[in-house]
């Protein structure tokens, strides 16, 4: 992504001809929406794995700790929007706070055949617009992505939502999560790899390749974020 390109929205779709991964793991202070439109994708969030198949949509918080990698060889399409949080307030002070913590929670979509065309239409639309833009064009991105957000929020609360299957590294998701939850107590590798019953040595290795990050620079982003949480929510003096 081109940051100096990123004011308020950035669009972005994409296509890979052959097998690709992240280069570098991800937490940055805006909102993404994630669109799988081909191929098969990993993607680490938080402490949870998620399998993304085509047609399938991810909706990460500002701050969250994120990586992606493809699981099989062969062609991918994705479709990406970064948006800051402001675009968005109009429904924050239209529905509940608990709505949009909900929603969140559970960043993994479904989107099911009924509504693919009119999601699509509205992405495509929303590229185009990005692409080609004028005086007009904030506002129309605006409220073309608020219609997005809309119903996505509709589709989530007649969803049924189930916990993420670790299937793939559930030692891993399990160390992930209890430094996630224990981040204030000591982490040192040895201990956490004991946790999940692996050598040290060989934890290091496949927490680097399962999520993307180092350990100690997991650990350090982790606190760095709930430290970013309570600046922004709580009195806690720094």
């Amino acid at each position: 992504m081109n940051v100096k390109k990123f004011t308020r929205i950035f669009i972005e779709q994409m296509q890979w001809p052959s097998k690709f991964s992240m280069e570098k793991d991800h937490m940055h202070p805006f909102f993404e929406l994630y669109y799988q439109m081909d191929g098969t994708r990993t993607m680490f969030i938080n402490h949870s794995f998620y399998t993304l198949h085509p047609n399938d949509l991810v909706l990460i918080r500002s701050g969250d700790l994120h990586h992606t990698t493809y699981q099989e060889d062969g062609p991918s399409e994705r479709f990406l929007i970064y948006f800051e949080e402001e675009l968005f307030s109009s429904l924050y002070k239209a529905y509940p706070p608990s709505v949009f913590r909900n929603l969140f929670s559970y960043p993994k979509l479904s989107i099911p055949p009924s509504m693919q065309k009119q999601v699509l239409s509205l992405l495509f639309t929303l590229r185009k617009e990005y692409d080609h833009m004028d005086a007009y064009s904030m506002k129309l991105l605006e409220h073309l992505l608020n219609t997005l957000l809309l119903l996505l929020l509709r589709l989530h609360t007649s969803s049924v939502h189930e916990q993420p299957k670790q299937i793939e590294a559930p030692d891993i998701a399990i160390a992930a999560r209890y430094i996630c939850t224990n981040f204030e107590k000591d982490l040192s590798l040895n201990k956490i790899s004991s946790l999940v019953n692996i050598t040290p040595t060989y934890f290091s290795k496949k927490f680097k390749v399962m999520t993307g990050f180092g350990f100690t620079e997991y650990v350090t982003m982790v606190r760095l974020k709930e430290a970013r949480k309570r600046l922004l929510e709580t009195n806690d003096s720094i």
